[in-house]
């Protein structure tokens, strides 16, 4: 998926994710995964190696494509993004910059509308 380059629309039917904060040491700084957009995205082909824990094939891609890379994706000209999975309409509203997550990364990416699910699967997560 990470190649597909401006097609007029994008149905992706998956599980998706969405890892809440976690929370830090008092005193330390925040980490990468408190970055929110490193804690959405769509479950890919792949991605059952990755979560058990296994590196992908040196071929293969790992599986997990967060909304900080979909964000760097070619989608100039997508009419329409859908996706068909789980929690991927979730994300973290910060101040001033409004709700950060996969909806907001596809819209980056250059898709004009972005139709998503919130519906909780509850079978899958990202990390243990």
């Amino acid at each position: 998926m990470r190649g597909v380059e401006h097609p007029r629309v994008l149905y992706i039917a998956t599980h998706g994710f969405f890892e809440p904060d976690q929370s830090a040491p008092r005193g330390d700084r925040p980490s990468v995964m408190e970055d929110p957009m490193l804690r959405s995205g769509p479950l890919l082909a792949g991605a059952d190696r990755t979560l058990k824990g296994e590196p992908p094939p040196p071929d293969l891609d790992n599986g997990v494509l967060t909304a900080y890379e979909a964000s760097s994706m070619d989608l100039q000209g997508t009419e329409l993004v859908v996706l068909s999975a789980c929690e991927t309409g979730l994300g973290e509203v910060q101040n001033g910059e409004g709700v950060l997550g996969l909806r907001r990364a596809l819209q980056e990416a250059g898709a004009q509308s972005v139709l998503m699910s919130m519906w909780s699967c509850g079978t899958v997560r990202h990390r243990n």
